[in-house]
């Protein structure tokens, strides 16, 4: 019983690794500029910017996005 807990931890722990993606990236958004409607978002974490028109944060990670 004393090796399986840390077998069974191990396990969990590789598979949630496994299934992360973009979209449960942990984006910290932070606004930069604002231009009528428009808000420009960047994430210190990952790298990303995105614009929204809705003035809510992005919702999705940016890392995958190419910045133009």
């Amino acid at each position: 019983m004393a090796i399986l807990l840390p077998i069974i931890l191990i396990a969990i722990y590789v598979t949630m690794y496994l299934m992360r993606s973009d979209k449960t990236a942990a984006c910290k958004w932070r606004q930069v500029a604002r231009e009528g409607d428009e808000r420009t978002w960047r994430c210190p974490v990952c790298g990303g910017e995105e614009v929204t028109t809705d003035g809510a944060e992005p919702r999705f990670c940016g890392a995958g996005k190419s910045k133009s």
